[in-house]
């Protein structure tokens, strides 16, 4: 039906594919293509209308890193998810950067993954909790501080923004907010972490 978001999915194992396909809100997405690589996933978007792209960080021919960096210049309203095993924050900052909306690990259930494509389709970035963790470690070290903080949707936001090292002109940019809303989810931030952020 016309009134279900368009989804496009590009993993180099067909099992996470045909997962996916079984387990996402039928009711709610239609799977309009699929795909096994970067190149692939270009063609995809440049031949169909989709909505929303969930891709695969490490595959053959073209990355998901490379994908990401292209298809967000070229095409700045396509939503797109990152669903990966990978977990290291450079990859993660990365990946943002280049515009992912949301990242997720695989380990993510079928109502997280729902909950993210909701997320990005109203222009809100989304997290897996095991993501926000790793970025929470990297700032502070204790996992027992980490396991205890609870972020808000704009809190997580802007840390990621903060480990990519967006200046609060750049943020209010591209959150759309003015900067002093951006400096005063700051604050509330550095009590949380009880840590100062550049």
């Amino acid at each position: 039906m016309s009134d279900k978001l368009k989804l496009a999915i590009v993993d180099d194992h067909q099992f996470i594919i045909d997962g996916l396909k079984a387990n996402l809100s039928k009711n709610l997405y239609e799977v309009v293509a699929e795909g096994k690589n970067g190149n692939e996933a270009i063609e995809i978007i440049n031949n169909t209308p989709v909505d929303v792209l969930i891709i695969d960080m490490n595959m053959p021919q073209l990355n998901g890193l490379e994908t990401v960096k292209h298809l967000s210049k070229k095409y700045p309203s396509l939503k797109i998810i990152v669903l990966t095993l990978v977990d290291e924050i450079p990859v993660i900052r990365n990946m943002i950067k280049s515009g992912a909306m949301g990242y997720l690990l695989k380990s993510a259930t079928p109502d997280e993954i729902d909950n993210a494509i909701e997320h990005v389709v109203k222009e809100k970035s989304y997290y897996s909790k095991e993501v926000t963790d790793s970025m929470l470690e990297d700032l502070i070290p204790t996992k027992e501080t980490t396991n205890n903080i609870k972020l808000t949707d704009f809190e997580s936001k802007i840390l990621a923004l903060v480990e990519e090292e967006y200046s609060v002109e750049e943020m209010s940019k591209k959150l759309n907010l003015n900067s002093k809303t951006i400096t005063r989810i700051k604050r509330s931030l550095e009590g949380k972490l009880k840590k100062k952020l550049p």
